[in-house]
């Protein structure tokens, strides 16, 4: 699986010299943590990649596809029937497929389908998403505050967040979340 980000972004994020690799090991762990956490909340992968899957038909004309939006199909086949690109519409961004005169024969396992999905580029926010998570492991790792929820210095009280997933981040991350039916 691609990260969502790199290191760079990161780096740029948390004003650190680029030249600097003190911590590039653990910032590169989180990156990878934090772009699985992500992709594992939205339910599907973000870059462009291509997919061989198989699914049960439904007795439905649509069917969703796992990853999306949809670049390109190469095949679609039901019960070793092979469709052609006349035989079906395509919902890029939804990552649906409809079938124009048919329905996807019930059964299982009997839908298999090749195809090219995701983005080309990841989408801004989703990066920012993951640089901005990235960077308060980081620095709760890094200034010590790893379980603490809050601290207090005589009359000052410092509280800090106990969510990786503030409301703005899930409501950002809301927008790509893949349904579930």
């Amino acid at each position: 699986m691609p990260d969502l980000i790199t290191l760079e972004d990161v780096k740029i994020f948390l004003n650190v010299a680029s030249g600097s690799t003190t911590h590039d090991a653990l910032l590169k762990l989180l990156i990878e943590q934090y772009s699985a956490v992500i992709e594992g909340y939205c339910r599907r992968k973000f870059s462009q990649d291509n997919y061989e899957e198989v699914y049960d038909g439904n007795g439905k004309t649509s069917l969703l596809l796992d990853n999306y939006p949809i670049i390109s199909i190469e095949s679609l086949t039901i019960d070793d029937y092979p469709y052609t690109a006349s035989d079906y519409l395509i919902y890029k961004n939804e990552g649906e497929i409809k079938l124009v005169e048919d329905a996807f024969a019930i059964g299982n396992q009997n839908v298999e389908i090749e195809y090219t999905a995701g983005f080309e580029e990841v989408p801004a926010d989703i990066k920012l998403c993951c640089t901005e998570m990235t960077a308060s492991k980081f620095k709760e790792i890094d200034g010590n505050r790893i379980g603490i929820a809050s601290i207090s210095f005589g009359d000052q009280n410092t509280t800090f967040r106990e969510s990786e997933f503030t409301d703005k981040i899930k409501n950002i991350l809301n927008r790509y979340r893949k349904p579930v039916l």
